[in-house]
């Protein structure tokens, strides 16, 4: 069986500024995508607790949980989903930590919605390609 390309995917947003998230959510529903706004760190917490997400983009400054605590918490409750940082603070040092606890990508503010629709495809496409060679490797076995 060969794998599909998945139709629609399920992102949440996670940023403190609702304007922000809703610009993202947007841009994102246009190219098809479903998405779910959070305007705190715990609250994305709690939404991936509740429901699988593909793709997660948060920001690094939050409040009651940093953009950090999530991901860690993301990747240990789900580490499937794909996690993208954004920060308008954006260090080399913050940007290293991130990747290193399992986030796919970096984005710092202010961006345009081309970069984030970029880096979102690019995101996928990855995953498209791992699970591709997995399913090649099971079928060589």
């Amino acid at each position: 069986m060969y794998l599909e390309e998945t139709i629609m995917s399920w992102i949440l947003i996670a940023d403190d500024h609702k304007i922000t998230c809703e610009g993202l959510a947007l841009a994102l529903e246009a190219k098809g995508h479903s998405t779910q706004i959070v305007l705190n760190g715990e609250s994305a917490i709690e939404a991936v607790k509740e429901h699988f997400f593909d793709l997660l983009i948060v920001d690094i400054r939050m409040p009651k949980r940093n953009g950090i605590e999530v991901l860690e918490a993301v990747k240990a409750i789900s580490p499937e989903t794909i996690v993208i940082m954004m920060t308008a603070y954006g260090t080399i040092d913050v940007a290293v930590e991130a990747m290193q606890k399992g986030a796919i990508d970096f984005i710092t503010k202010p961006y345009t919605l081309e970069q984030i629709e970029l880096k979102v495809e690019r995101a996928f496409q990855q995953r498209r390609t791992r699970m591709e060679n997995q399913y090649l490797r099971e079928e060589l076995e």
